[in-house]
């Protein structure tokens, strides 16, 4: 019988047959595991965003310096200083007794739930977004010219780690810090498009600045001067950022929110103006004036045949005239038949349940009369509930109406509405809301800012049916004063600010050589719109006689959607003009010229008709006066 040979007991394994190769294949597989777990390992590192190094994050210490004096050079002084003209407002939760921030985020796969915690959050790819505001009331000094102002986040990254663009967009509506949600602004209040992202009813459709994300434990700046400076001048319209992520992206990141009371929370920073800076080259007698030289040879000036700018000899002051309604009545969807009874009182109840019309006569204004702005004015009654809060939004009326028999079916007898309760879009009533306010106590007197439908009405010549006010809030019902009341002094009133006319140009017979050159036009002006940007030298905001055009100021023509359309640069005389633009309504916003600073806003809203529509812009020289964005990530 054959025995089985063992080795002996001295051999070592691998001496023994195969157990060399299989040796080395144990090897290879240990290496390759290695190098698969290093890979790993150098893949999730290149995803992730890198804790700031000490360089990257120097901008918590640079908020609370001093904001620089301005100088006459065109440079700002090199140690900051303190200056009789500067000042900078500090914003945050709890820091100096300030309560005044509040802030959620929304989640697009949580949609219909409002989010709780400390922390905000963004992600792209359209499903995390951060809402927040800020209360400005009496924040800033009077008449204080907005600098510079920054929106800044102590900033953590999140479950996905990609570096991700993240843009603060000016919301439009009001919504709730408790209650709101990706469907709704608030309860019972859905978004015009989910997430806020219905452009010109939820938010503006371009961003006040975009920056990336990319560091972790670090402060990252917005620049949101546009906006601060929109809310100084229309207090009403305050209603925060959202802030949201490139949809190219799928990256998260968190905020430190206001709940944590400390140095991480949000920051809005303002740096501010409250006088102008003389400008470093003062008109002497030695300073060479302009020349007015006539184009071609001819034996008499002639003028040219291209459009020059135009101003007047004297620019009459604005005047301000209050009319009164001349009809005023309210419409009931649950007696929709029925025409509201004249007892001197008008209902309005959310939602669209009971909604009010007003109407106001102005061919009272002189002929010529271009309208600046236009206020209305009503005063509230009572509340039920009481103490129940509701915004109230207004639009202009597109189909006229009948006082004694407008009902929620009908605008007069036998003329129904083109959708019940003049709701119909483009036809009953004109999309773009003028203003919305929130009402919230009885025996007040409330404010709608309605000057866009104003100049439609005077500067365009469009019908003027009236304004259409209803509420946004479910369940609210509020009654306001109407034109039959005994009380004459709380009646509905309509403020208008205008001035007589627009300047016509006048021909100068011949060349001269004058201080300060009358800008002249020719006597057939080209229809469009024309942009004057002036030196506004006593910070008036209007344009008085001697203030002089500023060159090389950038107009850009925006839509609604705040798409650009078409951009100029103002000429020697501060002039532009947009030619051959249709019929319709726009936007236009000033890119200030070196060295000068805003004191009218930057962005307006103009209704273009046929022939010619003037704007205006004003700024002040303010060289030095310009801020580097301190807290900007780089």
């Amino acid at each position: 019988m054959e025995t089985t040979k063992r080795p002996p007991r001295n051999t070592s394994p691998s001496s023994l047959p195969g157990r060399s190769s299989a040796r080395l294949r144990i090897s290879a597989r240990t290496l390759l595991l290695v190098l698969i777990v290093l890979g790993l390992a150098l893949m999730l590192d290149q995803l992730s965003p890198t804790w700031a190094a000490p360089s990257q994050n120097p901008h918590r210490d640079t908020i609370d310096t001093i904001v620089p004096t301005p100088t006459n050079g065109p440079t700002a002084t090199g140690t900051a200083t303190p200056g009789p003209c500067t000042g900078r407002v500090l914003l945050q939760q709890g820091s100096n007794g300030y309560m005044g921030t509040t802030d959620t985020f929304i989640y697009a796969w949580d949609p219909n739930w409002p989010q709780t915690g400390s922390m905000l959050r963004i992600k792209g790819g359209e499903s995390k977004s951060t809402l927040i505001r800020f209360d400005l009331a009496d924040k800033l000094p009077a008449g204080a010219e907005i600098i510079e102002a920054e929106l800044v986040f102590f900033v953590e990254s999140g479950e996905r780690i990609r570096p991700l663009q993240a843009s603060a967009y000016r919301v439009l509506r009001p919504w709730s810090g408790s209650s709101a949600t990706w469907n709704s602004a608030s309860s019972g209040q859905p978004w015009g498009a989910s997430g806020c992202n219905q452009v010109d009813v939820d938010r503006v459709g371009t961003p006040d600045d975009t920056a990336t994300l990319e560091y972790r434990a670090v402060y990252q700046g917005l620049d949101v001067t546009d906006s601060v400076r929109h809310w100084v001048a229309h207090p009403s319209e305050n209603y925060g950022w959202l802030i949201k992520g490139a949809i190219d992206s799928t990256g998260e990141f968190l905020f430190y929110g206001s709940e944590w009371k400390n140095a991480y929370s949000p920051i809005l920073r303002i740096d501010y103006a409250l006088c102008a800076v003389t400008p470093t080259n003062t008109p002497t007698e030695e300073t060479p004036t302009p020349t007015v030289t006539p184009t071609g040879a001819t034996e008499t000036p002639s003028i040219t045949p291209t459009l020059t700018p135009a101003t007047p000899t004297a620019t009459p002051a604005p005047t301000t005239a209050a009319f009164g309604a001349v009809q005023d009545t309210y419409i009931d969807a649950w007696a929709p038949t029925t025409a509201a009874l004249q007892n001197g009182y008008l209902k309005l109840r959310a939602p669209d349940v009971k909604k009010m019309l007003v109407q106001f006569d102005l061919s009272g204004l002189p002929e010529r009369a271009f309208v600046t702005s236009a206020t209305l004015q009503l005063r509230t009654t009572s509340f039920s509930p009481a103490g129940k809060s509701m915004d109230v939004v207004a639009y202009r009326l597109l189909k006229c109406w009948s006082e004694t028999t407008a009902t929620w079916e009908q605008a007069a007898a036998g003329d129904p509405w083109n959708s019940a309760g003049a709701s119909g879009s483009e036809t009953d009533y004109y999309p773009l809301l003028l203003d919305s306010v929130v009402v919230s106590q009885p025996d007040q007197n409330y404010s709608w800012d309605v000057t866009l439908a104003v100049q439609q009405w005077v500067n365009a010549g469009a019908g003027n049916c009236g304004l259409v006010l209803s509420g946004r809030n479910a369940n609210v019902e509020h009654s306001f004063i109407a034109s039959e009341s005994s009380s004459e002094a709380y009646r509905p009133q309509l403020l208008v600010t205008y001035y007589v006319a627009y300047p016509t140009a006048t021909p100068t017979p011949t060349p001269s050589i004058t201080p300060t050159p009358t800008i002249t036009s020719t006597p057939t002006e080209a229809s469009g719109l024309q942009v004057l940007v002036y030196e506004d030298a006593n910070g008036n905001g209007q344009h008085d006689p001697g203030e002089q055009g500023i060159p090389n100021a950038v107009i850009e023509l925006l839509n609604l959607s705040w798409q650009k359309l078409d951009t100029q640069i103002t000429d020697q005389h501060g002039i532009c003009l947009f030619a051959n633009w249709q019929t319709g309504e726009y936007r236009l916003k000033e890119i200030n010229a070196p060295w000068y600073c805003s004191t009218t806003d930057d962005i307006i809203r103009i209704y273009h008709g046929s022939g010619r529509t003037l704007a205006t812009f004003g700024d002040y020289r303010c060289q030095g006066l310009a801020l580097p964005i301190l807290l900007r990530g780089e």
